[in-house]
């Protein structure tokens, strides 16, 4: 039964990302989003697996399963998943190694105190085929789109010069029967059109940037990074159902961290006790709190 329960946990974990064994703890999917590297890469996002002893009661999720999967009650299902716990604590006490399938290992020290060790190479299905991408900047965008429209400005320039100088030579073009003096004032003419058209072509080959192009420029810049803004909370708990996690809730403010709050995600509500907008200030707190809560040490760190 210990390998058909880790069976049901591997099959279950990636759908609801956190799954308690009742009277065993809870595993927990962290996921970090995806960041964009020096280099211009942005890599794909990571996960860890986490174990939580505290989160030991019964959350349906595993016992549901297995009553719709095997045809037996609610209580046959539950009192099975009990004795397979019992299996694996004894096992965990006597100094054993039990192996959660495809999901990790699980041990205990000296002093009885579990932990999880998660298997790196296992991937998760919902980032499964994801690979690094290379993204260009967006000023990068924006300066190989002005170099483009100064290319056709120049073209067009060009072309616009070349007609205009064979509608010239083809008006003032010599004759047989126009005196020197006259051919010579026609020359300078068209002298004098030619210096014209090649100094504006000078000018007109590097246009510069508008104030309004800047400010475009400058708009969506600003817009991007405030799509990119993003919420870190410190989680130490969840439920799926609003009662049970109000009571978690209360529980978890009772045991001294009065100001926990509940956050409502699409899949469960989430117990939380800080939240930043800077991630790096978020896992520094994440360790500080860790440290100061050895109760917690399963606490992590959910964006959104």
């Amino acid at each position: 039964m210990k390998e058909t329960l880790f069976k049901y946990l591997e099959f279950l974990l990636p759908i609801h990302n956190c799954v308690t064994i009742p009277e065993l703890g809870g595993f927990i999917i962290n996921v970090s989003s995806s960041s964009m590297n020096a280099s211009g890469d942005i890599d794909k996002p990571q996960y860890t697996i986490v174990f939580n002893p505290e989160l030991n009661h019964d959350d349906g999720i595993i016992t549901s399963c297995i009553v719709k999967d095997e045809n037996i009650s609610y209580n046959a299902a539950y009192k099975r998943i009990k004795d397979c716990v019992k299996d694996i604590t004894y096992h965990l006490k006597n100094g054993d190694t039990v192996s959660c399938g495809n999901i990790g290992i699980l041990k205990s020290d000296d002093k009885g105190v579990i932990s999880f060790y998660y298997k790196k190479d296992n991937p998760l299905p919902s980032l499964f085929g994801l690979d690094r991408i290379n993204i260009k900047h967006l000023d990068r965008i924006t300066k190989e789109a002005l170099k483009q429209k100064q290319k056709r400005l120049v073209r067009y320039a060009l072309s616009g010069a070349a007609s205009l100088l064979i509608a010239v030579s083809l008006f003032v073009g010599p004759s047989i029967n126009i005196e020197d003096q006259k051919t010579s004032n026609k020359a300078d003419f068209i002298s004098s059109i030619t210096s014209s058209l090649s100094v504006s072509e000078n000018e007109s080959s590097i246009p510069a940037v508008s104030e309004t192009e800047k400010d475009i420029t400058s708009n969506n810049v600003i817009s991007e990074k405030k799509q990119r803004t993003r919420n870190y909370y410190i989680i130490v708990g969840g439920e799926e159902n609003k009662s049970r996690a109000e009571k978690l809730l209360l529980k978890i403010q009772n045991e001294g961290l009065p100001n926990a709050s509940m956050l409502k995600s699409p899949d469960r509500y989430r117990i939380y006790v800080s939240a930043f907008t800077d991630k790096s200030q978020a896992e520094i707190f994440l360790d500080s709190f860790r440290k100061k809560n050895p109760q917690y040490t399963s606490a992590w760190l959910y964006s959104k």
